[in-house]
């Protein structure tokens, strides 16, 4: 009897970040919060460049080159940076 492989596929950080915010939609998070995590996300994703790529392309040095660029930029302080970081964190934890 042959084995059936299953592939899972990757799907993009576009499908993510929908299926993401369809979720904070069933949680009954505000209109305004789910505005706050698309412009927020808006700038991380033109950095990216391509939102179709598969969302496990996202790599630690992809975060920390945008957080150089963020600097670079001088747009965002050094607090706003931290403080963003935490809140990632505390979801991942929640996770």
């Amino acid at each position: 009897m042959k084995r059936k492989q299953i592939v899972e596929k990757s799907i993009s950080i576009q499908e993510a970040f929908e299926q993401f915010q369809r979720f904070n939609q069933t949680k009954n998070l505000s209109p305004e919060t789910i505005r706050y995590y698309d412009n927020h996300s808006n700038p991380f994703f033109a950095f990216l460049e391509d939102v179709f790529q598969p969302v496990d392309s996202i790599t630690k040095e992809k975060i920390d080159a945008y957080i150089l660029h963020l600097k670079a930029k001088g747009t965002v302080n050094d607090t706003t940076i931290n403080t963003r970081q935490e809140k990632r964190k505390g979801r991942e934890l929640s996770e």
